[in-house]
């Protein structure tokens, strides 16, 4: 808030807390602290080294009309270590925009976001909980997806997820060409078309996970290879 981020809930919070990100990124990385109120946003462009700190009552919420993403980021040039922990991030129903977009400029399997990781967060009320074309080496860790168009989705390569929830959602997870990864007691709960979608998926396993009242458990084309 030392950089004029209000946190009442109606004030457009976007310019502050992306002062603070700058900031953080240009002086070596660290966290930027959120306090338990409702920050208003949209377009924030993630930083390397930078942490989005909140104490579990710190609530991102998309800006009423938004025209961009919450938390948005449109490159070739790799993120590293841009984490989220603690936070719980909102679409504000308007299921057009995503919560956390990470998009290559042009589709290739390579690493787009790496070596970072996202805990103990709540993602909300948004088209995709959780977007990114290419992880590297993402956890998802102890957090929910729920009442989101998707949940979390990828086309290539791999987020690891362990204690994560994906409940009320259309799609649990779409994951695509994802591979190598290992998701371990996840819960993929009252989906209402698939709980994972998996395309061409291959040399993955989803360990100790549970599917509750999905229309369609698991969905993937007969090249997937994928162990439960």
């Amino acid at each position: 808030e030392m950089y004029g981020a209000v946190g009442d809930g109606t004030t457009d919070d976007s310019s502050a807390i992306q002062t603070a990100i700058d900031f953080v990124n240009t002086n070596g990385g660290g966290n930027v602290r959120f306090a338990g109120k409702t920050y208003r946003a949209e377009n924030l462009t993630p930083k390397d080294n930078v942490t989005l700190l909140g104490n579990g009552a710190s609530q991102l919420k998309l800006v009423t009309g938004a025209t961009h993403h919450l938390i948005n980021y449109v490159s070739n040039t790799i993120l590293n270590n841009f984490n989220i922990k603690w936070m719980i991030l909102d679409g504000n129903s308007q299921t057009i925009y995503d919560l956390v977009h990470i998009e290559r400029q042009t589709d290739r399997p390579v690493y787009l976001w790496d070596n970072s990781v996202i805990d103990s967060c709540q993602f909300n009320n948004g088209a995709v909980g959780l977007l990114c074309t290419t992880p590297g080496s993402v956890k998802v860790i102890n957090t929910v997806f729920q009442y989101n168009d998707i949940g979390i989705k990828q086309r290539y390569e791999h987020f690891y997820l362990t204690n994560v929830t994906l409940w009320h959602n259309r799609i649990g997870a779409d994951i695509y060409k994802a591979n190598h990864f290992t998701w371990t007691n996840a819960i993929f709960a009252h989906s209402t078309d698939y709980g994972v979608y998996a395309d061409q998926t291959f040399e993955s396993t989803l360990q100790g996970c549970n599917f509750i009242d999905d229309n369609v458990c698991f969905y993937g084309k007969p090249e997937s290879n994928v162990y439960l």
